[in-house]
């Protein structure tokens, strides 16, 4: 006989978007230690030692999803999910129960679609960064690789502007999603205050500017220059997107409250 718990008293999970190297350990880690498990277990989460506060089974159950891999991201566009099945679904709530959680996973921007399927009422954080300090990150090792980062800067394209589809799509449906730029998160005091007035997620002040590697410094080298010719266009474009949907201090936000129950506030928010 299964132990499992009916996966209908599985709460909605916070779900966080966007590409490596954008800040997403960070929000995670803030809603972890906020009130909102994003993993589980005594695992060591820290950003360079240990898991960078992924859920070990969403992980496994994101490569499920997505089944065999092809070998670039273009294809990912239409690439068929996989469901999630019952057992799935089961060891979840054998694992989260019945209490708020979360997780964040580079992949999920792929597969948030089967997600957000089995629960409609998630909660999407998606998260950008400047592709400047994205490709300087990945490049770090081998600044004079053209192709390296070419590479890298297709893949912020490919992976924000698959955010940005998600983000519209749930803003339609009236689901709870922000964008959140990580230049601002870092540089306002009062982000944080309207994240959680925004979400009604609790949220654990760990910024750290000496933690924000990779900054953009001056202007863009001859040799990036050269390795994104052609796509500054394209680049243009989804800035402007990503600048639209941003969450802005200073603009009214709807109030969570107006759009599903506050399930996600810590105990010590709550009181």
């Amino acid at each position: 006989m299964s132990t499992h718990a009916p996966t209908t008293t599985i709460r909605a999970p916070v779900i966080v978007l966007g590409m490596h190297k954008s800040g997403t350990t960070l929000v995670a880690e803030m809603i972890h230690r906020g009130g909102t498990p994003m993993y589980a277990g005594e695992i060591d989460p820290r950003y360079d030692e240990g898991i960078k506060y992924e859920r070990l089974l969403c992980q496994e159950l994101n490569r499920h999803v997505l089944g065999r891999r092809p070998d670039d991201l273009e294809s990912l566009k239409n690439w068929p999910l996989q469901p999630l099945s019952e057992h799935d679904l089961g060891r979840l709530s054998d694992e989260v129960g019945t209490q708020s959680w979360g997780f964040k996973d580079p992949r999920t921007i792929f597969t948030y679609p089967e997600w957000r399927r089995v629960f409609p009422d998630c909660i999407n954080i998606s998260v950008y960064r400047s592709h400047r300090e994205v490709v300087r990150h990945f490049c770090k090792r081998k600044p004079w690789h053209l192709l390296r980062m070419r590479r890298a800067l297709l893949s912020w394209l490919e992976y924000n502007e698959r955010m940005l589809e998600h983000l519209r799509e749930d803003k339609a449906a009236a689901r709870r999603a922000v964008l959140v730029r990580y230049e601002d998160l870092m540089a306002q005091s009062e982000f944080l205050s309207l994240l959680e007035s925004s979400l009604g997620v609790s949220f654990f002040d760990a910024r750290d500017p000496k933690m924000r590697r990779n900054k953009a410094q001056g202007r863009d080298s001859l040799r990036f220059k050269i390795a994104t010719f052609g796509l500054s266009p394209r680049v243009a474009v989804l800035y402007q997107e990503l600048e639209a949907q941003s969450l802005k201090v200073g603009e009214p936000q709807m109030n969570p409250a107006q759009r599903a129950p506050d399930e996600h506030r810590s105990e010590k928010a709550a009181t």
